[in-house]
């Protein structure tokens, strides 16, 4: 199912996490509208593979309007949660939420923090359905998203590397269809741009879905990345999400 799980620092910061996903569960246990409060004003939600819903008020109205579907939720937990380096304000979390029903749900939560309050900034949601797929295929789909960076080629990069229906989001912005993505990505033409990504934690949602955590490297700074990974009807890996900070 995963891969280099690493233990969950137990600070203040993840401690506070754990209270909020208990809260968050209680509420949307007794009244999903009171969820509201756990969200950021314009944050964006992707539930089981759909576009995305934005705004916590949409995303309130989401969640009560879905009620019969999701059930109850009985635990929450968290599998992997990292602090980013490069912004001590935003912390990166993978886990899975069981129903009533004994169904499970792998989340996705980018948590952030304005004047002292951690808020959901972003959450992907999808039922988990397998815990076996061939992921040999996405090391070699990974070296390649470095190949063509490090060559200073977004324009390859994105249409080679991500599924048309991809989604990047980056510091609160939405970007989808390949030529956005080259604007993103407009500074891998630097010539001195060279980068490097590390996998440090994955797990096979579906058969052909795969959660992936790990790091971005640079020869001066580091980071930490999310690549939601999808296979496509010819069988082969692409991202369909992408995040970084």
């Amino acid at each position: 199912m995963s891969n280099n799980v690493q233990p969950i620092e137990n600070d203040e910061v993840f401690c506070t996490m754990d209270q909020l996903n208990k809260d968050w569960l209680q509420a949307y246990n007794t009244d999903p509208k009171a969820i509201r409060n756990s969200y950021r004003e314009n944050a964006v939600l992707f539930f089981d593979r759909e576009n995305y819903i934005k705004g916590n008020q949409a995303i309130c109205q989401f969640y009560s309007k879905n009620r019969n579907q999701i059930e109850q939720v009985k635990s929450i937990h968290t599998t992997y949660r990292v602090r980013l380096s490069e912004n001590p304000d935003m912390v990166y979390e993978i886990g899975y939420m069981i129903t009533e029903k004994y169904a499970r749900y792998d989340f996705i939560i980018i948590w952030s923090n304005e004047e002292g309050t951690w808020l959901r900034e972003l959450e992907v949601i999808t039922l988990y359905a397998s815990n076996s797929s061939d992921q040999e295929g996405i090391d070699a789909v990974r070296r390649k998203w470095v190949e063509l960076a490090n060559e200073h080629s977004p324009e390859r990069l994105s249409t080679e590397v991500y599924a048309e229906d991809f989604t990047y989001y980056n510091r609160n912005t939405i970007y989808q269809g390949y030529d956005k993505l080259c604007e993103a990505y407009s500074y891998m033409k630097e010539p001195d741009f060279q980068i490097d990504l590390k996998k440090e934690f994955s797990v096979v949602v579906q058969p052909d879905l795969v959660y992936e955590m790990g790091k971005w490297m640079n020869s001066d700074y580091s980071g930490s990345y999310i690549i939601i990974w999808k296979k496509q009807q010819n069988g082969e890996w692409k991202i369909a999400f992408d995040s970084n900070w």
